[in-house]
């Protein structure tokens, strides 16, 4: 930049110095055609040439720059539809707790696991994939309870103002599919019931929930355990997630493997 700046400056006292140059030598004697003396021109003519490379120089470093912007890889946008196996950046995720006590959750990730680590009882704790609204989808988590046996693990979906489902998993061989209104601000249950596809005690379960119109289904373990319509709260898009929760046995130490988001 600074080449640019000072180009025009440079010209001009190189003009000077040739006129200067062609006085001094008219006062000397010299034949009076008003030509420079011939070992004058090349001096002047070196300096413009010089100011002028600077100059061009300094504007292909500027394209050059500029190229070098624009070839930058965008940030990548956060997919749709994968699978999540924490292992890098969890930044489009965020959790909270039911009862509002965030402070005594510890969630953390080690790189291969996101880990649930609820030391107090009656804790409820989500995590929501925020960069996407989802009507019709299909989700699926892998969890190893590696704490007691009396816990929750949830799926839930359509998560918006309105509320969300909530389809709940407990390690002792019982299941519920919940609807949360935030107009009666509670929970009301769709259907509940028993299966022997839950693998108890300290083990890994994969569980999977459709949300598909008014079809909720849920599937543990490779086997279809219910589907059901719901024709009375009929929740549309919203946020996909899941979560943990704690009833009144502790610690409750449960490892999530991955979350999946795929299309039905």
């Amino acid at each position: 930049m600074k080449s640019r700046i000072y180009a025009p400056f440079l010209f001009l006292a190189a003009f000077i110095l040739l006129v200067g140059l062609a006085c001094s030598v008219d006062l000397f004697g010299n034949d009076g055609s008003g030509a420079p003396a011939s070992s004058d021109a090349p001096a002047s003519s070196e300096a413009a040439s010089s100011s002028e490379e600077e100059v061009v120089s300094s504007e292909e470093e500027e394209v050059s720059s500029e190229e070098e912007a624009s070839s930058e890889e965008p940030a990548a946008e956060a997919p749709a539809f994968y699978r999540e196996e924490f292992d890098g950046d969890l930044s489009n995720y965020t959790y909270f707790e039911f009862h509002g006590r965030d402070d005594e959750v510890t969630l953390d990730s080690d790189g291969n696991y996101l880990i649930f680590d609820l030391q107090k009882e009656n804790q409820w704790v989500y995590v929501t994939y925020d960069p996407y609204e989802y009507g019709d989808v299909v989700l699926e988590i892998s969890a190893d309870n590696r704490g007691r046996n009396n816990n929750n693990v949830s799926i839930i979906c359509r998560y918006s103002d309105e509320g969300w489902y909530e389809f709940n998993i407990a390690n002792n061989g019982l299941y519920w599919i919940l609807a949360y209104s935030t107009v009666d601000e509670s929970y009301a249950t769709i259907v509940n019931g028993g299966s022997n596809a839950i693998k108890q005690g300290k083990d890994i379960n994969i569980y999977r929930a459709s949300c598909i119109g008014e079809e909720l289904s849920l599937t543990i373990n490779g086997v279809e355990v219910k589907t059901i319509k719901d024709a009375k709260y009929k929740l549309r898009d919203g946020l996909v997630g899941f979560g943990v929760s704690s009833f009144d046995v502790l610690p409750i130490l449960v490892e999530v493997d991955y979350f999946d988001i795929s299309q039905p």
